[in-house]
């Protein structure tokens, strides 16, 4: 169980623990907050509506700035 399923940390921990247990299946329950990071989402936790281009382009500064972040640690 992540309790955290939009931090890659706590998902990449909980691969590695799966990865070490054998001779049975394993699962991983991450708890998510739909829309994280997207300003105009994850206030009202969107789940089906299309987001206009501005909300696109936000979007998708707003992924780079979290991939740049990772990569810099």
């Amino acid at each position: 169980n992540v309790e955290d399923g939009n931090d890659v940390e706590q998902i990449h921990d909980a691969l590695r623990a799966a990865c070490a247990v054998t001779g049975k299946p394993t699962a991983l329950i991450l708890n998510t907050v739909k829309g994280k990071g997207a300003t105009f989402a994850e206030p009202t936790g969107a789940h089906s509506s299309q987001p206009d281009k501005e909300q696109w382009d936000e979007a998708i500064q707003a992924s780079e700035a979290a991939l740049a972040a990772i990569l810099a640690e």
